[in-house]
């Protein structure tokens, strides 16, 4: 027996669905999809990293209109996808209640083996803007690629 045909979503009706939901969720290609935390939660390094990236943002970004902004915020990726990076800055007028960053200048990925294992780095890299995403390696071991804010 097949399986079940799934109902897309639109964004909208994505974050309608969310609010009754115990968990984040992604939407991709207009199906919702556990966030990658809620199978097990972030490894303590990955907190870490996270939290230190955060704290390092806010400090360089005061008085600019820039703001950090964790994976509670979700990005737009394409018409039909929604995704939660650790970290995204968004710069501009702050547009109150809303799930999404609506001018994100600079997407941090930090990646550990579990959020390597279920979000591939191409996955990340399709962000439209900013063109150039900032990985932010869980282990010392792993590589990582840098992006900086425009000045």
């Amino acid at each position: 027996m097949g399986e079940p045909a799934v109902r897309r979503m639109s964004v909208e009706e994505f974050f309608e669905w969310q609010l009754s939901q115990d968990g984040l969720y992604e939407l991709v290609d207009g199906v919702p999809v556990p966030h990658v935390k809620m199978m097990t939660g972030a490894i303590v390094q990955h907190d870490r990293a996270t939290v230190n990236i955060i704290a390092s943002l806010h400090a360089q970004l005061r008085g600019t209109g820039c703001r950090p902004t964790t994976d509670d915020v979700a990005l737009r990726t394409s018409i039909t996808t929604i995704r939660r990076p650790d970290i995204t800055v968004e710069c501009g007028d702050l547009v109150r209640d809303t799930y999404e960053n609506r001018a994100p200048r600079l997407v941090v990925e930090v990646l550990s083996p579990s959020t390597s294992r279920h979000r591939p780095l191409p996955q990340a890299r399709r962000v439209p803007a900013p063109p150039s995403p900032a990985l932010h390696p869980a282990r010392r071991d792993a590589l990582s690629r840098h992006g900086a804010l425009p000045t």
